[in-house]
């Protein structure tokens, strides 16, 4: 878990997040922690939509939404890795 807050403490601590983004970014890095890896594009679906309807684009700029992404990316491709 720690490690997965370290790769989004870029957002987390250079935005001020409202708390559905919290929330979202919680969601995130508690799945990552259970299961190591997240499709990008479940950031669209459940558990994501749960709290807000259209995931990380409903919650974020496209800039953020990106970065995100990419930050998933990494860290998918470095669990793969490993």
């Amino acid at each position: 878990m720690q490690a997965a807050k370290l790769a989004f403490a870029e957002i987390l601590n250079n935005q001020t997040l409202n708390a559905q983004q919290i929330r979202f970014m919680d969601a995130i890095i508690n799945y990552l922690n259970v299961k190591g890896i997240i499709e990008p594009s479940m950031l669209f679906e459940a558990p994501f939509t749960d709290i807000n309807l259209t995931g990380v684009a409903g919650l974020f700029e496209d800039q953020i939404a990106s970065k995100i992404i990419s930050l998933i990316e990494t860290i998918n491709h470095n669990a793969e890795a490993a």
